[in-house]
C-alpha cells in the first residue's frame, strides 16, 4: 500500500478512559526528525530503531480529556510497505471532551496533514489536523463521539486553505499568472 508524503492517519478508539491509537506515517517523511534512522533507510525495526521513534511520536501527539492530560505509552511498530505503523494508548480520566494534539504534524513536511478517525460506541467521527491547527477536539459523553466542528467543515476548511495557500505559494502558479497578466491575459489581440 502506498503511504502519501504529506499525509498520515491515526485511527483511535475510545472505551472509558482509555485511547488505542493506530498511526501510519510514509517512512520518507520521518526523514527530516530521524535523519539515518533505520526508520527511513528500510531496515528492520529494532530496539534502537524504536525507542526514539515511539518517545518522539509520544512527545508530539498528546491527547486530554476535559483538559486533563491521559497518559500515554507507546506499545509497538512495525513496517508496511513505504510506511510505518506504530500502537499507542493513552490511560485518561473520565471526561466530556477528548483533545487529541497531533503536534508532530508541524514538523513534518510543510502543509502535512493527519486524518484523525475516532471510534467510540457505535460512533465514527473524522477531523484533520494540520501543521496550523494541530489539536482536534470530540464530545465523548455517553459514548458517542461528536466532533467540535462537523467533520465536513473542517475537512473542507483544511483543504480549502491548503489550496489557496499551495496556489499562492507555488511558483509554477505565479510564473503561470505572471506570464499570463503581462501578456495581456485572454483580452490581448
Amino acid at each position: 500500500m502506498a503511504h502519501p508524503t504529506g499525509l498520515s492517519q491515526g485511527e483511535y478508539a475510545y472505551e472509558e478512559g482509555k485511547v488505542f491509537a493506530g498511526i501510519t506515517f510514509a517512512r520518507r517523511e520521518l526523514a527530516r526528525p530521524f535523519r539515518g534512522c533505520e526508520v527511513t533507510t528500510g531496515s528492520s525495526p529494532s530496539s534502537g530503531s524504536a525507542s526514539p521513534l515511539g518517545r518522539w511520536v509520544l512527545d508530539h501527539l498528546t491527547v486530554a480529556a476535559d483538559d486533563a492530560p491521559c497518559a500515554g505509552a507507546f506499545d509497538g511498530m512495525r513496517f508496511d510497505g513505504d510506511g510505518v505503523a506504530l500502537a499507542l494508548s493513552y490511560a485518561c480520566p473520565k471526561g466530556a471532551r477528548l483533545d487529541i494534539d497531533a503536534r508532530f504534524a508541524s514538523d513534518l513536511e510543510r502543509g502535512h496533514r493527519h486524518i484523525v478517525a475516532l471510534t467510540a460506541g457505535d460512533e465514527r467521527r473524522e477531523a484533520v489536523a494540520t501543521e496550523t491547527r494541530t489539536r482536534v477536539s470530540f464530545a465523548v459523553g455517553g459514548g458517542e463521539p461528536s466532533p467540535t466542528q462537523s467533520p465536513a467543515q473542517g475537512v473542507f476548511a483544511s483543504l480549502a486553505r491548503m489550496g489557496i495557500e499551495h496556489i499562492l505559494t507555488g511558483y509554477d502558479h505565479f510564473s503561470f499568472w505572471w506570464g499570463w497578466c503581462s501578456s495581456g491575459g485572454p483580452y490581448d489581440r
